[in-house]
This record gives C-alpha cells, sequence and structure tokens, in this order.
C-alpha cells in the first residue's frame, strides 16, 4: 500500500494553493512477477485498514474452527 497525494482541479480551493501539502490516498497495491498492480479505491486509509482487519479476523476463527477440530479427532484417536 502506497500514499499518492492528490491536489485541487479548481483554483479557488484551498488545496489548490502551493504551500498546501495535498489530501492523501492510500492505493493498494500487488506485486505479480516483474509488474506491479495498483488497484484505486476511493475510501481512506481507515477504511482500507478496517477491511483487511475484518478479513484477517474471519481467517483467525476459521483457522481456530480448523485447529479445534483437528483436536478433537486427535483425542478420538487416543
Amino acid at each position: 500500500m502506497h500514499c499518492r497525494i492528490s491536489s485541487a482541479s479548481a483554483a479557488n480551493l484551498a488545496v489548490a494553493l502551493p504551500d498546501h501539502p495535498g489530501h492523501p490516498g492510500w492505493v493498494p497495491t500487488c506485486k505479480a512477477g516483474d509488474s506491479l498492480s495498483t488497484h484505486v479505491l476511493a475510501f481512506a486509509l481507515e477504511d482500507t485498514q478496517r477491511q483487511i482487519a475484518k478479513r484477517f479476523n474471519a481467517l483467525i476463527r476459521e483457522l481456530t474452527e480448523v485447529n479445534e477440530q483437528l483436536c478433537h479427532l486427535l483425542l478420538k484417536a487416543c
């Protein structure tokens, strides 16, 4: 993930001033071989982090369920 800074398209906005830092936009990227694929998303870093956390938590729940099933099978085998 990298940060891209955008500026204003209208001259009357504060972000169009030369000393304005611009608005950051977080862009998820994926590397496949030698090419870099960029997925431009319209939401902010917090939304991206929330989605990643949600997927991570779902994977952890799934891993825990599989682990519990393995433990039950091992106990039955003893």
